[in-house]
């Protein structure tokens, strides 16, 4: 599995989990998920803009 296709599962997977959560008012858990999704974000952002200089 490459590394793009990963993180955009990663990201895909804690979308679905933080809507769950919220839906179940568990606010811990909805705040620690969304962390993890900018960290994800900032992740695919980053490899994208590498493959985007790599190619220039």
């Amino acid at each position: 599995m490459t590394h793009k296709k990963h993180l955009a599962e990663k990201i895909a997977e804690l979308t679905e989990m933080i809507l769950e959560v919220e839906r179940e008012g568990h606010l811990f858990d909805y705040f620690y998920l969304h962390e993890e999704l900018e960290k994800a974000i900032d992740q695919y952002t980053a490899y994208k803009t590498n493959m985007i200089r790599a190619k220039q």
